[in-house]
Protein backbone atom coordinates (compact mmCIF):
# COMPACT_ATOMS: atom_id res chain seq x y z
CA UNK A 1 0.00 0.00 0.00
CA UNK A 2 1.40 3.31 -0.75
CA UNK A 3 0.76 6.71 0.73
CA UNK A 4 1.72 9.64 -0.54
CA UNK A 5 1.64 12.90 1.13
CA UNK A 6 -0.65 16.31 1.00
CA UNK A 7 2.47 17.86 0.48
CA UNK A 8 3.79 15.70 -2.17
CA UNK A 9 0.70 16.07 -3.88
CA UNK A 10 0.84 19.74 -3.94
CA UNK A 11 4.08 19.66 -4.96
CA UNK A 12 3.76 17.39 -8.14
CA UNK A 13 0.72 19.80 -9.03
CA UNK A 14 2.71 22.64 -9.21
CA UNK A 15 5.53 20.90 -11.05
CA UNK A 16 2.96 19.88 -13.46
CA UNK A 17 1.67 23.26 -14.02
CA UNK A 18 5.02 24.56 -14.34
CA UNK A 19 6.10 22.28 -17.37
CA UNK A 20 3.31 23.07 -19.27
CA UNK A 21 3.66 26.66 -20.80
CA UNK A 22 2.18 29.94 -20.05
CA UNK A 23 -0.72 31.44 -21.76
CA UNK A 24 0.65 33.88 -24.43
CA UNK A 25 -1.50 37.43 -25.13
CA UNK A 26 -1.77 37.63 -28.93
CA UNK A 27 0.12 40.65 -30.48
CA UNK A 28 -2.02 43.36 -30.60
CA UNK A 29 -3.46 44.08 -34.19
CA UNK A 30 -1.95 47.15 -35.97
CA UNK A 31 -4.17 50.19 -36.31
CA UNK A 32 -6.01 50.50 -39.57
CA UNK A 33 -6.54 54.01 -41.17
CA UNK A 34 -10.44 54.91 -40.06
CA UNK A 35 -10.33 56.83 -42.96
CA UNK A 36 -7.98 58.36 -46.11
CA UNK A 37 -6.83 61.10 -47.78
CA UNK A 38 -7.18 61.00 -51.59
CA UNK A 39 -4.66 63.34 -53.11
CA UNK A 40 -3.39 63.85 -57.10
CA UNK A 41 0.51 64.81 -57.72
CA UNK A 42 2.15 66.09 -60.49
CA UNK A 43 4.95 65.04 -61.53
CA UNK A 44 7.69 65.94 -64.75
CA UNK A 45 9.55 64.35 -66.99
CA UNK A 46 13.70 64.83 -67.35
CA UNK A 47 12.98 68.24 -69.32
CA UNK A 48 11.10 69.71 -66.38
CA UNK A 49 7.96 69.60 -68.05
CA UNK A 50 4.54 68.09 -66.53
CA UNK A 51 3.62 64.90 -68.17
CA UNK A 52 2.42 62.38 -65.73
CA UNK A 53 0.07 61.98 -62.58
CA UNK A 54 -0.10 59.99 -59.47
CA UNK A 55 -3.40 59.26 -57.55
CA UNK A 56 -2.77 58.91 -53.60
CA UNK A 57 -4.59 57.49 -50.80
CA UNK A 58 -3.14 58.49 -47.33
CA UNK A 59 -4.35 56.83 -44.32
CA UNK A 60 -4.86 58.49 -41.12
CA UNK A 61 -6.09 56.82 -37.85
CA UNK A 62 -6.77 59.61 -35.00
CA UNK A 63 -4.74 61.79 -36.07
CA UNK A 64 -1.69 59.38 -37.14
CA UNK A 65 -0.32 59.71 -40.86
CA UNK A 66 0.12 56.55 -42.56
CA UNK A 67 2.23 55.97 -45.65
CA UNK A 68 1.15 56.85 -48.66
CA UNK A 69 -0.18 54.29 -50.73
CA UNK A 70 -0.18 54.87 -55.07
CA UNK A 71 -3.31 53.90 -55.94
CA UNK A 72 -2.70 54.96 -59.87
CA UNK A 73 -0.44 56.51 -62.14
CA UNK A 74 -0.31 57.81 -65.72
CA UNK A 75 -0.90 60.46 -68.52
CA UNK A 76 -1.84 63.79 -66.73
CA UNK A 77 -4.17 64.47 -69.45
CA UNK A 78 -6.18 61.90 -67.49
CA UNK A 79 -7.18 63.59 -64.06
CA UNK A 80 -6.18 66.99 -65.36
CA UNK A 81 -9.40 69.44 -65.84
CA UNK A 82 -11.14 70.62 -68.47
CA UNK A 83 -11.92 73.73 -66.72
CA UNK A 84 -10.45 76.46 -65.42
CA UNK A 85 -12.76 77.05 -62.40
CA UNK A 86 -14.23 74.94 -60.38
CA UNK A 87 -13.32 70.92 -59.00
CA UNK A 88 -13.17 68.56 -61.37
CA UNK A 89 -12.47 65.68 -59.94
CA UNK A 90 -15.12 63.79 -57.23
CA UNK A 91 -15.54 60.69 -55.10
CA UNK A 92 -18.48 58.52 -55.75
CA UNK A 93 -19.44 55.46 -52.78
CA UNK A 94 -16.25 56.15 -51.20
CA UNK A 95 -14.50 53.78 -53.99
CA UNK A 96 -14.21 55.73 -57.42
CA UNK A 97 -12.62 58.78 -58.51
CA UNK A 98 -14.76 60.15 -61.66
CA UNK A 99 -13.35 63.03 -63.89
CA UNK A 100 -15.01 66.05 -65.29
CA UNK A 101 -13.81 64.34 -68.65
CA UNK A 102 -16.13 61.02 -67.54
CA UNK A 103 -13.17 59.00 -66.67
CA UNK A 104 -13.34 56.58 -64.23
CA UNK A 105 -10.98 55.24 -61.55
CA UNK A 106 -11.08 52.17 -59.07
CA UNK A 107 -9.44 53.14 -56.40
CA UNK A 108 -9.79 49.69 -54.87
CA UNK A 109 -8.50 47.54 -57.69
CA UNK A 110 -6.39 50.47 -58.19
CA UNK A 111 -6.59 50.90 -62.08
CA UNK A 112 -8.87 52.96 -64.47
CA UNK A 113 -11.87 51.09 -65.56
CA UNK A 114 -13.49 53.51 -67.76
CA UNK A 115 -10.74 55.35 -69.69
CA UNK A 116 -12.48 58.58 -71.26
CA UNK A 117 -10.66 61.76 -72.03
CA UNK A 118 -12.56 63.31 -74.42
CA UNK A 119 -15.94 63.91 -72.65
CA UNK A 120 -17.90 66.52 -70.74
CA UNK A 121 -19.07 65.38 -67.00
CA UNK A 122 -22.56 66.08 -67.07
CA UNK A 123 -23.89 64.65 -63.40
CA UNK A 124 -23.84 61.87 -61.57
CA UNK A 125 -27.40 59.57 -61.72
CA UNK A 126 -26.89 57.11 -59.11
CA UNK A 127 -24.23 54.58 -60.38
CA UNK A 128 -24.04 56.08 -63.90
CA UNK A 129 -21.68 58.33 -65.09
CA UNK A 130 -23.31 61.16 -67.55
CA UNK A 131 -21.08 62.68 -69.95
CA UNK A 132 -21.77 64.31 -73.35
CA UNK A 133 -19.63 63.57 -76.61
CA UNK A 134 -18.73 65.81 -79.24
CA UNK A 135 -18.95 64.06 -82.73
CA UNK A 136 -18.78 65.60 -86.40
CA UNK A 137 -22.32 66.11 -86.92
CA UNK A 138 -23.55 66.86 -82.77
CA UNK A 139 -23.19 65.67 -79.44
CA UNK A 140 -23.77 62.44 -78.16
CA UNK A 141 -24.72 61.69 -74.44
CA UNK A 142 -23.32 59.12 -73.20
CA UNK A 143 -23.60 56.75 -69.52
CA UNK A 144 -20.68 54.40 -68.06
CA UNK A 145 -22.23 52.39 -64.86
CA UNK A 146 -20.02 51.68 -62.05
CA UNK A 147 -21.94 48.52 -61.01
CA UNK A 148 -21.78 46.65 -64.72
CA UNK A 149 -19.64 48.75 -65.93
CA UNK A 150 -21.12 48.92 -69.29
CA UNK A 151 -21.11 51.95 -71.56
CA UNK A 152 -24.87 53.37 -72.98
CA UNK A 153 -25.68 55.42 -75.41
CA UNK A 154 -28.04 57.34 -74.05
CA UNK A 155 -29.84 60.05 -76.46
CA UNK A 156 -28.30 63.08 -78.60
CA UNK A 157 -27.74 65.86 -76.63
CA UNK A 158 -31.15 68.02 -76.19
CA UNK A 159 -33.30 65.16 -76.66
CA UNK A 160 -33.72 63.64 -73.59
CA UNK A 161 -32.77 64.15 -69.70
CA UNK A 162 -28.99 64.25 -69.94
CA UNK A 163 -26.51 66.68 -71.27
CA UNK A 164 -29.13 69.95 -70.59
CA UNK A 165 -27.09 73.32 -70.90
CA UNK A 166 -26.95 75.66 -68.50
CA UNK A 167 -27.15 75.52 -64.61
CA UNK A 168 -28.97 72.30 -63.67
CA UNK A 169 -32.02 72.13 -61.23
CA UNK A 170 -31.71 69.92 -57.96
CA UNK A 171 -34.03 67.91 -59.83
CA UNK A 172 -31.95 67.58 -62.98
CA UNK A 173 -34.93 67.98 -65.30
CA UNK A 174 -34.29 72.30 -66.05
CA UNK A 175 -30.74 73.70 -67.27
CA UNK A 176 -30.94 77.86 -67.36
CA UNK A 177 -28.16 78.91 -69.89
CA UNK A 178 -26.46 82.07 -69.15
CA UNK A 179 -24.76 83.62 -72.10
CA UNK A 180 -21.39 85.32 -72.06
CA UNK A 181 -22.05 88.11 -74.17
CA UNK A 182 -25.36 88.36 -74.69
CA UNK A 183 -28.00 89.17 -71.11
CA UNK A 184 -30.37 86.58 -71.35
CA UNK A 185 -31.31 83.76 -69.55
CA UNK A 186 -32.52 80.96 -71.46
CA UNK A 187 -34.16 78.07 -70.10
CA UNK A 188 -33.87 74.39 -71.70
CA UNK A 189 -36.22 71.25 -70.26
CA UNK A 190 -36.21 67.71 -71.97
CA UNK A 191 -38.42 67.44 -75.12
CA UNK A 192 -38.99 71.28 -75.52
CA UNK A 193 -37.65 74.12 -76.95
CA UNK A 194 -35.26 76.55 -75.50
CA UNK A 195 -37.48 79.13 -73.53
CA UNK A 196 -36.27 82.70 -72.58
CA UNK A 197 -37.11 84.01 -69.13
CA UNK A 198 -35.94 87.39 -70.40
CA UNK A 199 -33.49 90.21 -70.42
CA UNK A 200 -30.85 92.77 -68.66
CA UNK A 201 -29.26 89.96 -66.72
CA UNK A 202 -25.37 91.01 -66.65
CA UNK A 203 -22.46 91.65 -65.00
CA UNK A 204 -20.09 94.57 -65.03
CA UNK A 205 -16.19 94.13 -65.49
CA UNK A 206 -13.00 96.46 -65.79
CA UNK A 207 -11.07 96.81 -68.96
CA UNK A 208 -8.28 94.67 -67.82
CA UNK A 209 -10.68 91.16 -67.55
CA UNK A 210 -9.97 88.42 -69.26
CA UNK A 211 -13.12 86.98 -68.54
CA UNK A 212 -16.28 88.50 -69.43
CA UNK A 213 -19.18 85.87 -67.99
CA UNK A 214 -21.04 84.07 -68.15
CA UNK A 215 -23.64 85.55 -65.54
CA UNK A 216 -23.97 83.84 -62.09
CA UNK A 217 -27.09 81.68 -61.50
CA UNK A 218 -27.90 79.74 -58.49
CA UNK A 219 -31.08 77.19 -58.32
CA UNK A 220 -32.72 77.78 -54.90
CA UNK A 221 -35.30 75.30 -55.34
CA UNK A 222 -37.19 73.90 -58.67
CA UNK A 223 -38.79 76.63 -59.30
CA UNK A 224 -36.51 79.30 -58.72
CA UNK A 225 -33.02 80.63 -59.55
CA UNK A 226 -30.49 83.70 -57.54
CA UNK A 227 -29.18 85.67 -60.26
CA UNK A 228 -28.27 89.29 -60.77
CA UNK A 229 -29.08 92.78 -62.56
CA UNK A 230 -26.03 94.11 -62.22
CA UNK A 231 -22.72 93.54 -59.95
CA UNK A 232 -24.61 93.24 -56.22
CA UNK A 233 -28.16 93.50 -57.76
CA UNK A 234 -29.68 90.67 -56.71
CA UNK A 235 -33.05 88.98 -57.89
CA UNK A 236 -34.79 85.82 -58.26
CA UNK A 237 -36.53 84.65 -61.35
CA UNK A 238 -39.10 82.07 -61.80
CA UNK A 239 -39.89 79.54 -64.44
CA UNK A 240 -42.38 82.42 -66.22
CA UNK A 241 -39.95 84.74 -65.94
CA UNK A 242 -41.37 86.81 -62.95
CA UNK A 243 -38.20 88.41 -61.59
CA UNK A 244 -38.46 89.84 -57.98
CA UNK A 245 -35.87 91.83 -56.38
CA UNK A 246 -33.77 90.52 -53.28
CA UNK A 247 -31.12 92.86 -52.06
CA UNK A 248 -29.10 95.66 -53.43
CA UNK A 249 -25.62 95.46 -52.23
CA UNK A 250 -24.13 99.05 -53.09
CA UNK A 251 -20.85 98.99 -52.45
CA UNK A 252 -20.49 95.55 -54.53
CA UNK A 253 -17.08 95.82 -56.91
CA UNK A 254 -17.90 97.22 -60.53
CA UNK A 255 -14.46 96.50 -62.42
CA UNK A 256 -14.06 93.24 -62.17
CA UNK A 257 -11.34 90.82 -63.56
CA UNK A 258 -13.74 87.47 -63.33
CA UNK A 259 -16.91 87.28 -63.09
CA UNK A 260 -19.11 87.15 -59.92
CA UNK A 261 -20.20 83.88 -58.70
CA UNK A 262 -22.80 82.57 -56.14
CA UNK A 263 -21.97 79.10 -53.61
CA UNK A 264 -23.36 77.63 -50.88
CA UNK A 265 -20.87 77.18 -48.26
CA UNK A 266 -21.14 74.11 -45.26
CA UNK A 267 -23.95 75.57 -43.94
CA UNK A 268 -25.69 75.52 -46.94
CA UNK A 269 -25.84 79.73 -46.61
CA UNK A 270 -26.23 81.37 -50.14
CA UNK A 271 -22.86 83.33 -50.49
CA UNK A 272 -22.21 85.98 -53.66
CA UNK A 273 -18.56 86.35 -54.16
CA UNK A 274 -17.70 89.41 -56.51
CA UNK A 275 -14.55 90.11 -56.45
CA UNK A 276 -12.47 90.59 -53.56
CA UNK A 277 -15.76 90.83 -51.40
CA UNK A 278 -18.25 88.17 -50.38
CA UNK A 279 -21.62 88.59 -48.93
CA UNK A 280 -23.65 86.61 -47.41
CA UNK A 281 -27.66 86.69 -48.35
CA UNK A 282 -30.90 86.18 -45.81
CA UNK A 283 -33.88 85.74 -48.41
CA UNK A 284 -36.12 86.03 -45.56
CA UNK A 285 -35.07 89.15 -44.38
CA UNK A 286 -34.22 90.50 -47.93
CA UNK A 287 -30.80 91.62 -46.46
CA UNK A 288 -27.58 91.31 -47.14
CA UNK A 289 -23.88 91.05 -44.63
CA UNK A 290 -20.40 91.17 -45.15
CA UNK A 291 -19.32 87.28 -44.95
CA UNK A 292 -16.19 87.41 -43.21
CA UNK A 293 -16.07 83.53 -42.29
CA UNK A 294 -15.80 80.81 -45.37
CA UNK A 295 -17.88 78.16 -43.46
CA UNK A 296 -15.84 74.83 -45.10
CA UNK A 297 -17.81 72.22 -43.24
CA UNK A 298 -17.51 70.17 -39.54
CA UNK A 299 -17.34 73.05 -37.74
CA UNK A 300 -14.18 74.23 -39.81
CA UNK A 301 -13.50 77.70 -41.08
CA UNK A 302 -11.66 80.30 -42.79
CA UNK A 303 -11.31 84.07 -43.01
CA UNK A 304 -12.48 85.49 -46.15
CA UNK A 305 -9.65 88.15 -45.92
CA UNK A 306 -6.51 87.48 -46.84
CA UNK A 307 -3.46 88.90 -44.85
CA UNK A 308 -0.48 90.16 -47.53
CA UNK A 309 2.29 87.94 -45.18
CA UNK A 310 0.36 85.43 -43.14
CA UNK A 311 -2.67 84.55 -45.61
CA UNK A 312 -5.83 83.39 -44.26
CA UNK A 313 -6.78 82.38 -40.80
CA UNK A 314 -8.49 78.51 -40.04
CA UNK A 315 -10.61 77.90 -36.98
CA UNK A 316 -12.29 75.21 -35.43
CA UNK A 317 -14.92 75.47 -33.57
CA UNK A 318 -14.24 79.41 -33.56
CA UNK A 319 -10.75 78.45 -32.16
CA UNK A 320 -8.03 79.19 -34.64
CA UNK A 321 -6.14 76.51 -35.49
CA UNK A 322 -3.64 78.32 -37.85
CA UNK A 323 -2.47 80.31 -40.97
CA UNK A 324 -1.69 79.57 -44.65
CA UNK A 325 -1.45 80.76 -48.19
CA UNK A 326 -4.47 78.62 -49.83
CA UNK A 327 -7.60 78.84 -51.65
CA UNK A 328 -10.02 77.98 -48.73
CA UNK A 329 -13.15 76.47 -51.33
CA UNK A 330 -10.56 73.75 -52.04
CA UNK A 331 -10.78 72.46 -49.01
CA UNK A 332 -12.06 69.21 -47.86
CA UNK A 333 -13.38 68.59 -44.22
CA UNK A 334 -14.87 65.25 -42.55
CA UNK A 335 -15.53 65.32 -38.69
CA UNK A 336 -12.06 66.17 -37.00
CA UNK A 337 -9.98 66.88 -39.91
CA UNK A 338 -9.26 69.61 -42.44
CA UNK A 339 -6.92 69.54 -45.68
CA UNK A 340 -6.28 72.03 -48.11
CA UNK A 341 -3.65 72.87 -50.71
CA UNK A 342 -1.72 75.29 -49.21
CA UNK A 343 2.02 76.92 -49.19
CA UNK A 344 4.29 75.42 -46.87
CA UNK A 345 5.16 78.24 -44.52
CA UNK A 346 4.21 81.75 -44.80
CA UNK A 347 5.83 82.30 -48.19
CA UNK A 348 3.39 83.36 -50.26
CA UNK A 349 3.54 80.94 -54.09
CA UNK A 350 0.58 80.48 -56.31
CA UNK A 351 1.26 76.96 -56.88
CA UNK A 352 0.74 75.34 -53.70
CA UNK A 353 3.14 71.98 -53.15
CA UNK A 354 1.97 71.15 -49.78
CA UNK A 355 -1.42 69.79 -48.69
CA UNK A 356 -2.03 70.71 -44.93
CA UNK A 357 -3.80 68.51 -42.83
CA UNK A 358 -5.14 69.12 -39.50
CA UNK A 359 -6.53 66.42 -36.27
CA UNK A 360 -9.03 67.54 -33.85
CA UNK A 361 -7.73 64.19 -31.51
CA UNK A 362 -3.96 65.38 -32.28
CA UNK A 363 -4.90 69.42 -32.57
CA UNK A 364 -1.52 69.36 -34.58
CA UNK A 365 -0.37 70.14 -38.34
CA UNK A 366 0.54 67.52 -40.69
CA UNK A 367 2.17 68.77 -44.02
CA UNK A 368 2.28 66.63 -46.71
CA UNK A 369 4.99 67.64 -49.83
CA UNK A 370 4.49 67.15 -53.31
CA UNK A 371 6.49 67.95 -56.35
CA UNK A 372 3.89 69.54 -57.76
CA UNK A 373 -0.02 70.02 -57.19
CA UNK A 374 -2.66 71.08 -60.02
CA UNK A 375 -5.46 73.08 -59.73
CA UNK A 376 -7.50 70.49 -57.86
CA UNK A 377 -5.11 68.35 -55.74
CA UNK A 378 -7.29 67.20 -52.78
CA UNK A 379 -9.98 65.34 -54.00
CA UNK A 380 -11.53 64.63 -50.77
CA UNK A 381 -11.89 61.89 -47.47
CA UNK A 382 -12.64 58.13 -48.29
CA UNK A 383 -13.62 55.33 -45.45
Amino acid sequence: MIRVSVASTLLLTVAVIAAEPLPVAPEPRPARPELSLVVVEELSNEKGLIDKARVLRIGFHKGKKFPAEKVWEGDVQFVSGSRSFGHHLRLVNNRYLVTDRGGVIDLNEKKVIHNQQDGELDRIDGTKVIYTLANRQDVDVLSFDLTTRKLNFEHKKGKGKYGLTGELSPDGLKAIESGPIADELVLHQPGEKPKTLGKGFHIEIGPLASVFGPTPVLWLDDKHCLTQRGNGKLVTVDLDGKVTEVVTIKDAPKDLVSAPYFLRDGSNRVVYVCGREAYSIDFAKKTWAKYEWLDLGHEFDASCENHQKFGRKLRYKGKEIGWFHCWPHDAKTVPGYLALPAASGQERVFSPKCVAVWSATTGEWTSLEYESLGLDPVVGWVK
